[in-house]
Parts: structure tokens; C-alpha cells; sequence
């Protein structure tokens, strides 16, 4: 009898957690058809080994040789669960050494871990598990892509071999009317996560960039190396 009664028990259970996803799956179904005709940022990654010109402003090296780095995605596939993703470097031609690397990450709508890969990473948190020391958190910048304008996260580091300055640019892109946006900080709230988790607000469409500028002179002039080197190979684009 007790058998019985444990079956019948767990033959609920297992049909009321049925019904529970598909009542999710239902309610999240239309994500990708609510957010189908959303424009979105993209970044134009290099394709192959090149040389190229660089501004004055910041810049006095004669150009950057690129590289593609995709196995260095393996290890961010292991945490994050974006849809697409790109790393690569670019390294100064001059003696100074200059180099940007980068992670270049896309969320499609309807990604489930929307919440806890855009919010839950902050570059703090990472970079001191390699052992790097933050020593200043700088105030965002705002970058312009078409008519849409963004903040990006400045964070200066020492590295943890020479002390040498690593600095950080972190953008994060959301659609306008995204339900949950970067804060000041970065983040959002723990409150506002479990809202959202609630809810089951929307998961739309995401973008991160990700780089890190060594041996520049200063930050104004890491700046311009982002600028030049990434900032520029970003666009709108409608989907498609």
C-alpha cells in the first residue's frame, strides 16, 4: 500500500513539473518572434592576419597585426552561454608593445541565461580570480554607434606578473526597451533579479564586448585604442 501511494505521489509530481514547463515554454515561446524585428549591434571582427593604419589621436604606432584567438572561447564556454562569440588580439607594431585583446559575445532572444550572464560577470570579479589587482574602478564612458549611444565600464588593474596597468573596457548592449538594464554599478539588484525570475520577463536579444589594453601610455590613450580598433567595427543592423 505504502508502494502505491509513493508511485501515485511521484506520478503527480512528475505531471504538475510537465505542466509547469510547459507553461513556461508557452509563455517564453514568442521571445524570439516578439523581438524578431529588434535592430541589433553587431561587431565587425577581422577575418584574417592584417595590417592597418592607425590614427593620431592617442596612436603614434605604425599599424596592429591581428590574430583570432577561438580556442580561448572554450574556457568562456564553460560559464557563459552565449549564442555566438569572437576573441582575438590586436598587437602594436611599434616597441612599446601595445596589444588589445578581446571577448565579443552575442545573446540570441529568448536565452535563459540572459539574467545571470549579462549581470552576473562583472570584471572585477573574474580578473581577480586571475590573480589581477583592481586599483581603480573610472567613470563610464559613452561611446556613439549610429544613433544609439552606450556606456561602457573603465576599470584599471595591475597585472599580477610585472604590475604592469591592464585596462579594462566592458560594454554591455540591450535593446531600449529591454525589462532589466545595467546600473551604475554595472549590475542589477538581487531584488530585481528575483522580479524578473517572477515574472518570467523577457529575455531579449544581448550583446558583450569585452577588452583589455596593455602598454599604453595611460588611459586616455587605451580609450583611443578601443576606439580605434573596436568601437569602430560596431554597427546597428536590423536581424535578418
Amino acid at each position: 500500500m505504502q508502494r502505491k501511494h509513493s508511485y501515485f505521489v511521484f506520478s503527480v509530481c512528475s505531471v504538475l513539473l510537465l505542466f509547469a514547463e510547459l507553461a513556461v515554454f508557452a509563455f517564453r515561446a514568442p521571445e524570439k518572434q516578439r523581438w524578431a524585428s529588434t535592430p541589433v549591434l553587431k561587431l565587425d571582427v577581422p577575418a584574417e592576419m592584417i595590417e592597418e593604419s592607425t590614427s593620431d589621436a592617442g596612436l603614434k604606432a605604425e599599424g596592429y597585426r591581428y590574430a583570432s584567438q577561438p580556442e580561448r572561447l572554450e574556457g568562456a564556454v564553460e560559464q557563459l552561454s552565449f549564442s555566438e562569440g569572437a576573441c582575438g588580439v590586436f598587437i602594436g607594431a611599434d616597441r612599446a608593445g601595445k596589444s588589445m585583446d578581446f571577448f565579443y559575445l552575442e545573446y540570441e532572444a529568448g536565452n535563459p541565461s540572459y539574467i545571470d550572464d549579462i549581470f552576473g560577470h562583472a570584471p572585477e570579479v573574474c580578473m581577480s580570480a586571475t590573480g589581477a589587482k583592481l586599483r581603480q574602478k573610472h567613470p563610464s564612458r559613452t561611446i556613439q554607434v549610429g544613433d544609439f549611444s552606450n556606456k561602457v565600464d573603465v576599470l584599471e588593474f595591475e597585472s599580477p606578473l610585472n604590475a604592469s596597468t591592464l585596462w579594462v573596457f566592458k560594454l554591455t548592449w540591450l535593446p531600449e526597451d529591454a525589462p532589466l538594464k545595467p546600473s551604475s554599478g554595472g549590475g542589477v539588484t538581487r531584488r530585481d533579479k528575483i522580479r524578473a525570475g517572477f515574472s518570467l520577463k523577457p529575455r531579449p536579444p544581448a550583446r558583450i564586448l569585452l577588452a583589455g589594453a596593455r602598454n599604453y601610455e595611460g588611459l586616455d590613450s587605451a580609450w583611443a585604442g578601443f576606439e580605434e580598433l573596436l568601437v569602430s567595427r560596431l554597427r546597428i543592423v536590423d536581424p535578418g
